[in-house]
């Protein structure tokens, strides 16, 4: 491929990128500002307070830990002989295959940080859920689903890997662009195949039954415009307390899902809220969205990479045969985990603009303002909100707006007038 083309299709890329993320970069922008935030003692006790900070304010410090954990042992690693040590060790074993010791060696650096981080993801995900009343689950089941999960994602990583070697050998200049489309078209196959393929791995999933709630929440999904499918119950109950309901799908597998948590803890309007809160999202637009702007994230990521490769691929001391090399997996994960860490506030300001527009949307489907109050308070006391987050906490992690922001967007609301009738 001449240097004329790549620059040619690298640039329709950019152009195609940036067009992807626009509409998602739009909605932000234009997503309902920050409303002046409630304030606590209306709607919360001090020991609902105390409740949220004890839950809350150690797993910063957990989130933070678990990516120092990971980020410099990759790079450490990367930056050292290590990398093509551990390349040469699976080549031994599995023999002049190189497939295989691409995926040997990807098995072993997934293993290694999942045999790091499991004591912290045990301790966060499990022992703390119990001691704070949110967990339903014993620990063998709490483990039967992670290791459901572990291999899952390690059965990703290992395609994905798989898969950027097979790239970087026959397009050693030009990966990143094979890799970006393979890239975004895996994310819109699992966004569409994850109703049907990955989700029922981890619950039980019904259609919700005939009645006066499947009937509220079909007629709030015509208003709301969207193609509902099937309307479908999840035990969430066998696993936590914690409500909730979403939207998911994708070309053609849509369906509205809710907790069997919130269908027997809810009022009647509080459900209605929790679901048009939902509908929002898909309304909006937002899975597309975020999928234009994950394109414009990974086109930007990939090409980072490349830039990295090229560079480490002359430093004699690391043994790298060229591009693809798999002693170079555990500087470019490195790599990407850090620019993902460093990104995150920008990540997460873009998701908080999308919950405040999901939230608009419910308060306008509704109508329910007091509703929508009732079930904010409800859901902060049982997830154990933090009810006064240092803005720090906010900037870096909060992907939802802070509840008190939420519940004053509620209060702010006031419904639009019933247009008057005709007489006669």
């Amino acid at each position: 491929m001449g240097r004329g083309t790549l620059l040619a299709l690298t640039g329709a890329c950019a152009l195609l990128a940036a067009a992807a993320a626009l509409p998602g970069l739009r909605a932000a922008w234009e997503a309902p500002g920050k409303t002046l935030p409630a304030t606590a003692e209306r709607h919360f006790t001090p020991e609902d307070a105390a409740r949220g900070r004890a839950y809350t304010r150690p797993r910063y410090a957990f989130a933070i830990a678990g990516r120092l954990l990971i980020i410099p042992l990759l790079l450490v690693l990367g930056l050292s002989p290590a990398g093509a040590a551990l390349r040469d060790a699976v080549a031994r074993i599995v023999g002049p295959r190189p497939l295989l010791t691409v995926v040997g060696v990807a098995l072993a650096i997934f293993l290694l940080l999942q045999a790091i981080g499991f004591p912290l993801a045990f301790y966060v995900g499990y022992l703390r859920e119990k001691a704070f009343g949110l967990s339903t689950q014993t620990a063998p089941a709490w483990l039967w689903d992670y290791l459901k999960g572990t291999v899952l994602g390690g059965a990703l990583f290992v395609i994905a890997v798989a898969g950027w070697w097979a790239l970087a050998r026959r397009f050693p200049e030009a990966w990143p662009l094979p890799a970006w489309g393979a890239a975004l078209l895996l994310t819109i196959l699992l966004v569409a195949g994850a109703p049907v393929l990955i989700d029922p791995l981890f619950n039980t999933f019904t259609p919700l039954p005939e009645g006066d709630l499947r009937a509220r929440v079909a007629a709030l999904a015509t208003r709301a415009g969207v193609p509902a499918g099937e309307i479908y119950e999840a035990d969430a109950s066998r696993r936590t307390v914690k409500a909730n309901a979403y939207v998911t799908g994708l070309l053609g597998t849509t369906r509205i899902v809710l907790y069997d948590t919130l269908i027997r803890a809810a009022d009647r309007e509080a459900q209605e809220v929790v679901v048009a809160h939902e509908l929002g999202h898909w309304r909006a637009g937002h899975i597309w969205k975020g999928i234009g702007l994950s394109a414009a994230g990974l086109f930007v990521l990939v090409w980072l990479l490349w830039a990295v490769e090229r560079k480490v691929l002359l430093i004699p001391r690391l043994h790298l045969t060229g591009a693809g090399d798999p002693a170079g997996l555990p500087l470019l994960l490195g790599v990407a985990l850090a620019i993902l860490l460093l990104t995150a506030p920008l990540q997460h300001a873009l998701s908080r603009a999308f919950e405040r527009e999901a939230d608009a949307a419910s308060l306008e489907l509704t109508g329910q303002r007091e509703a929508f109050i009732r079930a904010e308070v409800a859901l902060a006391r049982t997830n154990r909100a933090d009810l006064t987050p240092p803005a720090w906490a906010v900037f870096w992690f909060y992907t939802h707006p802070p509840v008190l922001e939420r519940i004053g967007m509620g209060e702010a609301f006031r419904p639009a007038p019933l247009a008057p009738q005709p007489a006669g």
